[in-house]
């Protein structure tokens, strides 16, 4: 939406644009992208909130 708002093409747009065309590599890209970066985002945060809270143990399997 910010894409939009501003008129700066990016990812967002070019995924949406995938979609309305069909256009199957571009989309499982896009995805396979945002999919990652949420993974990251969510085990740094685990990894950070380990690291400040001292009555939280990381455990290795």
């Amino acid at each position: 939406m910010v894409e939009y708002a501003f008129g700066v093409p990016g990812t967002g747009k070019l995924l949406f644009e995938s979609f309305a065309q069909r256009d199957y590599p571009p989309i499982l890209a896009g995805v396979t992208l945002y999919t990652l970066i949420v993974v990251l985002a969510n085990l740094a945060a685990d990894i950070a909130y380990a690291l400040i809270d001292p009555r939280i143990k990381l455990r290795s399997w």
